[in-house]
């Protein structure tokens, strides 16, 4: 989930499948390639919602933490669609921390 944007898979072509099939690629803006530490911060935010799956199997604190960071991950959903939606280069905060945004492959 963090790493998938940075990944070195041939069939991937550094980009989730996802972005594949959009055919819209990340890159950043040092002209760089896309590499698992900038994915990473690119990505960190999503690890939230990955958290709550993990939290289900984990018998009481687990499900006591369940709430909070589901909120968590629901307030940064909705804090990057605000920003994707209002930023002019249409760039969520991801990209912004990260140094990067994402471009059309047609």
């Amino acid at each position: 989930m963090l790493c998938r944007d940075g990944l070195d898979l041939e069939f991937a072509d550094g980009r989730s499948i996802g972005k594949k099939v959009m055919e819209i690629r990340p890159v950043r803006l040092d002209g760089q390639a896309m590499d698992i530490a900038t994915s990473v911060k690119r990505n960190w935010m999503f690890g939230f919602g990955a958290a709550m799956t993990i939290l289900l199997y984990i018998p009481i604190i687990g499900w006591l933490l369940l709430l909070p960071v589901g909120l968590i991950a629901m307030g940064f959903g909705i804090a990057e669609i605000v920003k994707v939606l209002t930023d002019p280069q249409q760039r969520r905060f991801g990209d912004h921390w990260s140094g990067t945004r994402v471009i059309n492959q047609k």
